[in-house]
């Protein structure tokens, strides 16, 4: 496979660190757990539709804004998801899917501003 290709874009990682990630990416690649979770993505959307979170329950959601025409359909279709949900939050953070890579401390606190809003 080619090494460093799904590496994080991020300079905040020792070539330690990186080496560790791809190690792990490629013994996660061939995991028989996720072989059957990509077979079975038709299947657990088609169950999924139509279902909706709980009214009350709180929901904070991380968008990955790859600054493209995606970015306004992700938002559009959480905002559709989340329609029903009294207190919610989406937050758009520039970077691809794995934000949390890249974006951990804006996620932190956006996780401590959210759930300190809902104290009463």
């Amino acid at each position: 496979m080619a090494p460093g290709l799904l590496d994080p874009d991020s300079e905040a990682y020792t070539e330690d660190e990186l080496h560790r990630m791809r190690l792990m990416m490629s013994w996660n690649l061939g995991n028989p757990a996720v072989a059957d979770e990509t077979a079975r993505i038709a299947n657990n959307a088609a169950a999924l539709r139509d279902v909706t979170y709980p009214d009350d329950l709180p929901v904070l959601a991380f968008i990955a804004d790859e600054s493209d025409d995606s970015t306004a359909t992700k938002l559009s279709s959480a905002e559709n998801l989340l329609a029903n949900v009294d207190r919610h939050e989406i937050v758009p953070l520039q970077g691809h899917h794995y934000l949390h890579w890249t974006q951990s401390r804006r996620m932190a606190e956006e996780i401590r501003t959210f759930l300190g809003s809902g104290e009463e």
